[in-house]
């Protein structure tokens, strides 16, 4: 499927009708031209041009301003919203990135200087679409993906290159245009809606759709039939003799049933109240081609439940594997306390007369006073800003040029004497105190409770001059009660929290707070949690990777050519100093997939044992990456093969084909524990996961490789001479001469070869002596080391079955035909370090120098 977007038209989308005049969409921050710019190189423009925002908001910034300019193809799909004519533009882009004053130049600034020409083709009315495709498109990011289920539904209003027409016809006009259902009905019925509280003028004006407009049926939550609306509603308040204070849809065809009830008897029951319909969004607007598809093509929306649990899990999982428990901070659990110990509800009530002024509101410059702790005091700052503004915003405080008490907002105040102001401060008092007591007593386990304290709290706050919405109003009542309020108290800043975590926020300002709340219970956290730094970043918008390095390399030679020194400097290259982003392993014969990828295993769990899936080292670094996709993350195999790799690797095997982009081409299905543990119902490897393994070619008899299984492999060979030079000064005296370690070596491995002995059995520049290139190496140094590493290689490995014929200079002194390792030690600690071989074994390497 064609990928499609969302580019917002800047703030309030003042830029919609340039964008359609224009044929254009844009964005940007004054960044400049970003032509060629890599995502890191923006992501630094963005922290130089905007040094006081906070990291999480340059991050989102600089994931736009990479998705316009990377993600966002040629041929793709674009939608951008007029909220003044509730459609979308929508159309396809025909352009790469480019840097243009197109929409800048009538602006004060460069801002968005950053354009793609579109075509546009169409528009589509906001209120046609599925609840759930206005939900995703609700999304306050500047630019972003819109997924599969949305755009099927944006979709079926595109046909032929062209937007189908999409006519509104109003419950006021007749009903010729509406489509024919006469043969999709089976049963009909007369459905009544009741009043109440004036609901149902609010949900007519939305069931504006003759004939487009999906009712669903439903009894103790489960969906028992679906209908369409055929005719205007009309009053009705005689049924079957009995009064009714309601409207009733028309005629005996008012709504079709497409799924035959069960077991009710009563038809009214089918239909939700109308403020459940309104609240619970059990309508789905949408333009049908014919009843059969409006019945197939609906999926009940659960996407929100989905939303709240991914991004607990998220949450959860990090903190698990951190071990941080419920990110509890011990000083803000106290400060809590201290609150309520000179704040709290029962304290408030028991004020008098000029008490209540003098406790609760801002006078005199006293600091002690609720207003003024609540706005000033640092004990309680984690539990949100409030500051800003004047102190008008209380209502009633006491001015510090005129010493007058004033009361109202600022543009309607007035000066009030001191009992007045008593009058005022005791009725803002009471309210604060009542909803506190409603608050103590509610049970807010979801969204709808909230809503529902919403009303309430405005009922008891609807006779005094303060609102239940007043950010100070809200601060008190999350200190009063931690576990029912969060720390944020400005509506914006907690949609765009909510939009953080992946979350569409609600409308109603408490039910900001239930959805916030719901977040950190699932998450099992305190509220104040939620806006750790650590926890905000893992849901921060990262852009992808950049790395042109191999994803999948195997350093492979003989012993000592350098191939784990390298390795570990590509690492550096990499990862820098980030130890976190690496996993480590060395296959052995017995190695299997089970410690490879993951098993279950039986762990102590207080005093008995179960089983629980323990993921291994490939498993632990894949969930790394998957939830870091802008940091390099690195799998180093030691001795690949040394191990059955088709028998470790596994189905595994399959992810190491990489696209272009460096991502797994075939993607495999994750077992259940896998699913459990990645959250991830198919497994491929991302494009930030790097898997470098080391191979020594002379052991690649142990498990041989498959050609399937190389093929999937780039091989970085290390030839026997590899960086020699490093080593080229290496020397130690003896016998008062010096004598160079690369010669010694070359002139070894060049004996070796005159025996047919493979290349893969050569001495590398590294085999020994690492830590003493280009330097003089102690005599008695270089004789452990050669004793216990050179000759017993040589002696037992390489010139096994040629040992006389190496060490004959040995075997001439020693006057045997058998040389034994013991032997060949006393000669080297006699100081006959070239004389084991033979007398004249480095005299033609020294002729050919000279």
């Amino acid at each position: 499927m064609t990928n499609m977007w969302m580019v917002r038209a800047g703030e309030n989308a003042f830029l919609i009708d340039d964008f359609e005049r224009l044929n254009v969409v844009a964005i940007g921050w004054g960044l400049g031209d970003l032509t060629n710019k890599s995502p890191n190189e923006i992501r630094e423009l963005v922290d130089e041009n905007y040094p006081n925002n906070p990291k999480i908001r340059n991050g989102k910034i600089a994931s736009n301003e990479t998705k316009f300019l990377y993600e966002i193809k040629v041929g793709d799909y674009v939608l951008s919203y007029g909220p003044f004519t509730r459609s979308y533009l929508f159309g396809k882009i025909t352009s790469d990135y480019i840097y243009s004053d197109i929409i800048s130049k009538d602006l004060e600034n460069d801002d968005y200087s950053d354009v793609r020409k579109v075509e546009w083709l169409g528009k589509i009315s906001r209120d046609d679409l599925k609840k759930s495709t206005q939900d995703v498109l609700n999304k306050r990011l500047t630019v972003f993906d819109i997924n599969e289920n949305a755009q099927r539904d944006i979709l079926s209003f595109y046909q032929n290159d062209d937007i189908k027409q999409i006519r509104t016809v109003t419950l006021a006009n007749t009903n010729s245009d509406c489509l024919t259902y006469d043969d999709a009905i089976n049963f009909l019925s007369n459905v009544l809606i009741n009043e109440r509280d004036g609901h149902y003028h609010y949900i007519r004006k939305n069931i504006n759709l003759i004939g487009r407009t999906l009712v669903l049926f439903k009894y103790e939550g489960k969906l028992i039939g679906k209908g369409i609306f055929c005719d205007e509603f009309e009053k009705q308040v005689v049924i079957n003799s009995e009064h009714y204070n309601g409207y009733y849809l028309t005629e005996k065809d008012s709504i079709g049933i497409f799924k035959e009830p069960v077991g009710l008897d009563d038809l009214r029951k089918y239909v939700p109240d109308v403020k459940s319909l309104n609240r619970d969004q059990k309508i789905d607007l949408k333009y049908l081609d014919n009843v059969n598809q409006m019945i197939n093509e609906y999926i009940e929306d659960d996407s929100m439940i989905v939303e709240y649990d991914e991004s607990a899990k998220i949450i959860r999982d990090y903190l698990d594997e951190n071990s941080l428990g419920n990110f509890e901070n011990e000083e803000y659990e106290h400060n809590y306390i201290k609150f309520k110990e000179d704040f709290a509800p029962n304290i408030l009530e028991n004020l008098k007369g000029i008490d209540i002024l003098n406790t609760i509101f801002i006078h005199d410059g006293d600091k002690n006073t609720l207003c003024s702790q609540l706005e000033f005091f640092d004990d309680y700052k984690f539990a949100g800003s409030i500051s800003g503004g004047s102190a008008h915003k209380y209502s009633l405080f006491k001015h510090s040029v005129t010493q007058e008490w004033t009361a109202g907002p600022a543009r309607n105040s007035e000066n009030v004497s001191e009992n007045e102001a008593i009058e005022i401060a005791k009725k803002i008092r009471d309210a604060l105190v009542d909803g506190a007591r409603l608050i103590e007593q509610s049970v807010l386990t979801n969204v709808d409770d909230y809503i529902q304290l919403e009303n309430d709290l405005g009922d008891i706050f609807s006779n005094c001059s303060a609102s239940h919405t007043n950010m100070w109003i809200h601060k008190y009542y999350a200190l009063i009660f931690p576990d029912k309020f969060p720390v944020v108290h400005w509506d914006k800043m907690k949609k765009e929290f909510l939009e953080t975590f992946n979350i569409v926020p609600e409308e109603w300002y408490y039910a900001l707070d239930g959805q916030l709340v719901l977040l950190a219970r699932k998450a099992g956290i305190k509220s104040y949690s939620l806006y750790n730094e650590e926890i905000l970043n893992l849901f921060e918008d990262k852009p992808p990777l950049e790395s042109n390095l191999k994803r999948n390399i195997i350093y492979f030679g003989a012993p000592g050519t350098g191939k784990s020194y390298n390795l570990n400097q590509d690492k550096y290259d990499l990862l820098e100093d980030n130890e976190e982003n690496y996993e480590r392993v060395t296959f052995h014969p017995d190695y299997s997939y089970a410690n490879f990828v993951g098993t279950y295993k039986p762990v102590p769990e207080g005093n008995s044992i179960t089983y629980k899936y323990v993921p291994g080292p490939f498993m632990r670094i894949l969930k790394k990456a998957i939830n870091n996709p802008s940091e390099p993350y690195l799998l180093i195999i030691e001795e690949i093969n040394r191990a059955n790799v088709a028998a470790v690797f596994g189905d595994v095997f399959q992810l190491l084909d990489r696209t272009e982009e460096f991502e797994s081409e075939y993607p495999i299905e994750a077992s259940e524990d896998m699913k459990t543990y990645l959250n991830e119902t198919k497994i491929k490897l991302p494009q930030n996961l790097f898997i470098w393994a080391s191979m020594n070619s002379a052991d690649q008899g142990v498990f041989p490789m498959d050609t399937a299984f190389k093929r999937r492999w780039d091989f970085k060979y290390f030839s026997i001479n590899h960086n020699e030079d490093l080593i080229k000064d290496t020397h130690f005296i003896i016998n008062q001469k010096p004598l160079n370690w690369n010669d010694l070596r070359k002139r070894i491995n060049d004996e070796l070869l005159s025996y047919n002995i493979n290349e893969d059995k050569l001495i590398g520049p590294f085999f020994a002596f690492t830590e003493y290139m280009n330097q003089e190496i102690e005599i008695k140094t270089f004789k452990d080391i050669f004793k216990n590493k050179i000759i017993m290689y040589l002696f037992e490995d390489a010139a096994r079955s040629r040992r006389n014929q190496l060490f004959s200079g040995a075997c001439n002194i020693k006057d045997t035909k058998n040389i034994t390792y013991f032997e060949i030690c006393e000669l080297i600690d006699d100081n006959k370090i070239t004389e084991i071989f033979s007398n004249d074994f480095l005299d033609d390497e020294e002729e050919d120098n000279e």
